[in-house]
């Protein structure tokens, strides 16, 4: 083989190997770059700006016998579902900072609410009869009872109806929406506005605003396998609101990402500003088939609120189950209370519990106390369907429904109810729906589809490469044993030639 063709086969070799080596190890570096949530990413601007289509569903009870019920004349309060207020999601992260080499970022996530007439159900002014948490809330943050006694004889004298449902009696009427977001004065604010100042609108949701600052991992240096995991809230590494170290973890993430490659793990976690807590779902058998892409189904069980199961007992008042409201409800009214209190510069006290829809995995002695309530997993249970190479949600439904805690004061209106009484009553369930878009899916499937032809062409680049260099070691071997051959000539009386080889 000439020396020539020779060389061009070890540098066309050499070259293919090379080319294929520096593909098979760098474009998963490269990969872990875009997927990272690293500034500059393909990841990081769906991450800050998400244009998936999600939407924030309130679905409204309102109470049917509220008058009776307070009069004592009937034993249950009854509610109807009346429809959904839809509003379509925006989020924005903001205040975005780098920490530890960029292995951690830090962000408040900024989300807004626009009503959404055709996936709604009812008008935003369509009234509901609801339970006064606001009028509870002020008497039972009343300082001292002198206090308290002043405010329930004011409610008294402005209440001058028993039986009108308005902004000072235990039930009143109002708009939905000047419920969920307090676009109008509120009657009781009003009135007590002159005499002690402060604001004279409430409501129970805020828009255009963020539950705190979060810091997370980027999934830089460790493949992305950490992406997204939770490593503090508002500058604390757990939180202080339960009774033990477990319970306050910030387990997870918040939800919206999650690592890539996720492991067939039975359960994920999430960390919930709204529940005060770090939530687990369990992983459902099987998987789902979502146009060509294989999804993990995860959804919450009963378990999650159970009252005697191992991981729960810290959620009860002092670790002790018979200190708990029973299963199906969580209270964090001193999560509440705290970021309340924060807020105002004041001490509020209030009552908020949160369960599932229709108090979803209550006991049937809890459910049965409201009538009207018929809960149903299909449509109550929360849950997430997740790519798990990519660490993708696809879709999912996260399902809450707050309620509160009535108790007797010293009001005309409830003059009817014993001292000792108190009920916990729903105000509405919520639920924040993810929708499968067809960019998300297409750019997923992009993805595996570019990574997959970057696998296969970096290896049979290595391969050729490989194979071309073996043959020109062999040519090479097989050329020096040729030119390495050496004739010596023996020339006898006749004139005959003998070849004769000498190695």
């Amino acid at each position: 083989m000439g020396k020539k063709l020779l060389t061009g086969l070890l540098i066309s070799a050499t070259a293919l190997l090379l080319l294929g080596l520096i593909l098979l190890f760098s474009y998963p570096a490269i990969y872990d770059r875009e997927t990272s949530l690293m500034r500059g990413s393909q990841v990081f601007k769906q991450w800050v700006e998400p244009d998936m289509p999600v939407y924030m569903k309130y679905h409204f009870f309102t109470y049917v016998n509220a008058d009776r019920f307070l009069k004592g004349q009937d034993e249950k309060p009854e509610v109807k579902e009346v429809g959904v207020l839809s509003y379509r999601e925006y989020q924005k992260k903001t205040d975005i900072k780098y920490q530890k080499r960029a292995q951690k970022v830090s962000y408040y996530n900024n989300k807004w609410y626009v009503f959404d007439a055709e996936t709604s159900s009812m008008a935003e002014t369509d009234t509901v009869v609801i339970p006064n948490i606001l009028l509870f809330t002020i008497l039972s943050s009343a300082p001292n009872s002198i206090e308290r006694s002043i405010l329930e004889k004011l409610i008294n004298e402005w209440n001058t109806n028993a039986t009108r449902r308005n902004g000072v009696s235990p039930f009143f009427e109002v708009g939905a929406a000047d419920f969920l977001w307090g676009l109008k004065d509120n009657v009781l604010l009003s009135l007590l506005s002159p005499i002690i100042g402060g604001p004279t609108k409430f409501g129970i949701q805020t828009n255009n605003s963020n539950d705190g600052l979060y810091q997370v991992f980027t999934g830089k240096r460790h493949g992305n396998h950490n992406r997204g995991l939770v490593s503090a809230w508002n500058g604390e590494r757990s939180l202080d609101y339960w009774s033990c170290d477990a319970a306050n973890m910030l387990n997870g993430t918040d939800g919206s990402i999650f690592p890539v490659e996720m492991r067939r793990s039975p359960r994920l976690y999430v960390f919930n500003t709204q529940m005060c807590r770090s939530l687990f779902l369990e992983a459902q058998s099987g998987e789902e088939d979502v146009q060509g892409l294989s999804l993990t189904r995860y959804q919450t069980t009963p378990e999650l609120f159970q009252v005697d199961f191992e991981d729960n007992m810290c959620f009860c008042e002092g670790g002790d189950v018979d200190r708990c409201l029973g299963d199906g409800l969580l209270d964090v009214s001193d999560c509440y209370e705290d970021r309340v209190s924060k807020v105002l510069d004041e001490d509020v006290q209030m009552s908020v519990i949160v369960s599932g829809p229709e108090f979803l995995y209550a006991s049937n002695q809890t459910i049965e106390s409201i009538v009207g309530f018929n809960p149903n997993p299909e449509i109550h249970n929360s849950f997430m369907n997740i790519h798990k190479p990519s660490g993708v949600l696809l879709s999912g439904a996260k399902r809450i429904q707050l309620n509160t805690r009535l108790t007797k004061f010293q009001l005309n209106s409830m003059s009817s109810v014993p001292d000792n009484w108190s009920y916990i009553l729903p105000l509405f369930w919520a639920e924040e729906v993810l929708h499968v878009d067809e960019g998300v899916v297409q750019s997923i499937k992009s993805s595996e589809k570019f990574s997959l032809t970057m696998t296969v062409v970096s290896i049979v680049l290595t391969g050729l490469g490989f194979l071309l260099l073996l043959a020109a070691i062999f040519a090479l071997i097989f050329t020096t044993s040729e030119e390495s051959e050496v004739y010596v000539v023996n020339v006898d009386r006749k004139g005959e030639k003998q070849p004769l080889l000498v190695k």
